[in-house]
């Protein structure tokens, strides 16, 4: 069977009812499991009807969408999102092998991410438009009808057209000739849908001296220098690209303790990075991290592989760490006697059961004088650095609907120099940075485009100098500044720092 598209070819004859009804019987537990229950079998499709699953990620040819894998904490999976800053990407193209032909019912898991609708796009069978347009139903991530097909026993061609270049998104397609059925919207329930019909994937099981969970700057110092000590060591990345906030995805400058001035150094592993793509003249960061662990013996690195649970030897000790590709979805056991989380949002220690806090702690906890006399949940935002491009003649723009609407008052605050034509936007830090990571990330969609319709358009002291300037296209990774902080041996506080204790 293929990993991108699931076909479950019913053979029972029995229908939703009835199958609801023998939910507690061996047949249907081997199936889904005893624990999903009556409600969980009551989602699936009938056992005479057939019914395929394809994840939009695994598509033959994404075109131009992007394999968005942030969120998958938060909505369930990896997906395609069309970041076209206003221009309309390539469509997303594959094939799938219909099992009987027959009418065929199309569902879509998409999002409406904002109010205005903007994100729309088509999906096309063998180059039929669907009834529905897709990305203005519902405000959160849903499945949508999108009508009827009559498909022949044959390979058929999907493709997803978006519509708007402004950052619609698909996660999966389901195509079933049970016209009574709905897939659900409850992760855990669709989880469990989705495994019983692409079938459950194997695990790898791997075995490493010390496993390192992300692949940042803490991550990559942690990992490089255990393999070269001589420890067998396994750095886990859940992007396609090593760096984390410095990686050529976010491109914010691994600046350390001492960014602005010569007379410090930063010393060790970041140093080698920066040395390296300083005298080599390299694009970004992650360029020279790559060049550093290249050639690392004992170091093995496996991107785009997220660190989903995990696996406990007793409650203090972690035995091995489930990971899963967010592409394939290719599934690991990584076992080792010692795991590091660099993770960022610290998914592993959290599972583990580790204490920690987010937010801020009271003024009287620490005797901090700085610190709120109330705790809270306060803490650092997200950013998404962008820029504009100085072209040859004027460049028009027209801001967005979802963009959010600015006056002189709110950069009153803004003395930096922007002749390099770049700007930082912070946002998220009275919201929850995990919970709501995908909401940060839409806002901040909505004040570049916003920011730069100001800048643009009505700045009286910069719009004629920005006659020419087009905006670039917009990242669409943030770079989180704060989320789970950890207990270690020693809690550093305000007074440390103030007495330079350490």
């Amino acid at each position: 069977m293929s990993d991108k598209v699931g076909a479950w070819p019913m053979l029972c004859s029995r229908r939703r009812e009835q199958m609801t009804a023998l939910c507690v019987a061996v047949s249907v537990s081997c199936l889904l499991g005893a624990v999903l229950g009556a409600a969980m079998t009551a989602e699936r499709p009938r056992t005479d009807e057939v019914c395929l699953y394809l994840e939009a990620e695994r598509f033959d040819d994404v075109g131009g969408w992007t394999i968005d894998a942030q969120f998958r904490q938060q909505m369930g999976s990896t997906y395609l999102l069309a970041a076209g800053t206003g221009e309309p990407v390539a469509d997303a193209v594959t094939k799938a092998e219909m099992p009987r032909a027959g009418r065929y019912h199309l569902w879509v898991r998409c999002k409406d991410w904002d109010k205005t609708s903007p994100g729309k796009f088509q999906v096309l069978i063998n180059d039929k438009p669907s009834a529905t347009t897709f990305g203005e139903q519902k405000k959160g991530w849903a499945w949508i009808s999108g009508g009827q097909f009559d498909l022949p026993k044959s390979p058929v061609t999907i493709k997803l057209r978006d519509l708007t270049g402004y950052y619609g998104r698909c996660d999966a397609l389901i195509l079933t000739t049970d016209a009574s059925f709905t897939p659900p919207d409850d992760l855990a329930v669709l989880a469990a849908v989705r495994e019983h019909i692409l079938g459950k994937q194997p695990t790898e099981k791997l075995s490493f001296d010390f496993v390192v969970v992300g692949g940042g700057y803490g991550g990559i110092g942690a990992a490089v220098q255990a393999a070269r000590l001589g420890v067998k060591t396994a750095l886990i990345q859940n992007r396609p690209c090593l760096g984390g906030n410095a990686s050529k995805e976010v491109n914010v400058g691994p600046g350390g303790a001492c960014p602005h001035s010569v007379k410090f150094r930063e010393t060790g592993i970041c140093e080698e990075i920066g040395e390296a793509r300083a005298r080599q003249g390299l694009k970004n960061w992650s360029e020279a991290i790559d060049l550093l662990v290249k050639d690392v013996p004992n170091l093995s690195i496996f991107l785009n592989t997220e660190g989903v649970r995990a696996v406990m030897a007793d409650k203090r000790r972690i035995a091995a760490v489930e990971a899963e590709n967010v592409v394939t979805g290719r599934k690991h056991l990584f076992q080792a006697p010692l795991f590091a989380d660099c993770t960022g949002d610290g998914h592993i220690a959290f599972a583990a059961g580790c204490e920690f806090r987010h937010g801020q702690e009271s003024r009287d906890e620490y005797g901090e004088s700085l610190a709120p006399e109330q705790p809270n949940k306060n803490t650092m935002g997200t950013s998404i650095i962008h820029h504009s491009v100085r072209m040859d003649t004027p460049q028009p723009f027209t801001p967005p609907p979802f963009a959010v609407k600015f006056s002189a008052e709110h950069f009153t605050k803004r003395k930096q120099d922007l002749s390099q034509g770049t700007w930082w936007i912070e946002y998220g830090g009275m919201v929850d940075t995990i919970k709501d990571a995908e909401e940060i990330r839409d806002e901040l969609i909505r004040v570049i485009f916003g920011a730069f319709d100001w800048a643009k358009n009505h700045d009286p002291e910069h719009r004629e100098k920005n006659a020419n300037c087009k905006l670039a296209p917009v990242p669409t990774v943030g770079g989180k500044r704060e989320s789970r902080r950890f207990f270690g041996d020693y809690i550093l506080k305000q007074q440390d720092v103030q007495a330079a204790t350490l």
